[in-house]
């Protein structure tokens, strides 16, 4: 195996597998701009009903998405965040242990005839969530350096403040190492 191959995080290399797997994934991304104020300083929750209003009349989602999602404020932690997939771990079964329930929890990333390694979505719903919506609150060489938003195939997304972004749960992504300031979003997740 090649110095390079070695080096790509395991993560990183199935979000790539994931993409051919699911070519329609990439499709769902979406930029998008929105005009109220999120006070992370403060009060961050109060501005939950502006979100989910939000969701439904300007981004279509349904009212049994909105009631249901989850919404978490963060100001994240200067060494960014390591190649993941929200929500989900990678776990690998021997052939004859494979899972026998939750099955709509997992997706096959990879069957070698002795193992399985599985995408397995453990979260509080006990469901697949579908989406991922960032509202950024601060801006990238304004509030903060560093901090940026890499996805699988390379894609990189700019915080900028009163912007935000719609991704699908299952895209792996990394949040470079912030070297000053401070990184403010909302993350929604949409089952």
């Amino acid at each position: 195996m090649s110095n390079s191959k070695r080096n790509v995080p395991i993560i990183l290399t199935y979000g790539r597998k994931i993409l051919q797997m699911f070519p329609e994934i990439p499709s769902y991304r979406k930029h998008f701009q929105y005009d109220f104020y999120i006070p992370h300083s403060d009060n961050p929750d109060s501005s939950n009903d502006n979100i989910k209003t939000f969701l439904k009349k300007n981004l279509g989602f349904a009212q049994e998405q909105v009631e249901n999602c989850i919404i978490v404020h963060k100001n994240l932690k200067p060494e960014g965040l390591s190649w993941h997939i929200d929500d989900c771990q990678l776990v690998k079964f021997k052939k004859d242990k494979i899972p026998v329930y939750n099955l709509d929890q997992y997706i096959l990333l990879e069957n070698t005839g002795e193992k399985c390694v599985y995408l397995y979505f453990n979260t509080p719903t006990k469901k697949l969530p579908k989406f991922t919506i960032l509202f950024y609150s601060s801006t990238h060489g304004v509030d903060f350096e560093g901090g940026i938003l890499t996805l699988a195939d390379k894609t990189e997304i700019i915080p900028k403040r009163n912007n935000g972004f719609v991704v699908d749960s299952r895209e792996a992504h990394m949040v470079t190492r912030i070297t000053k300031g401070i990184r403010n979003v909302s993350v929604v997740k949409i089952y």
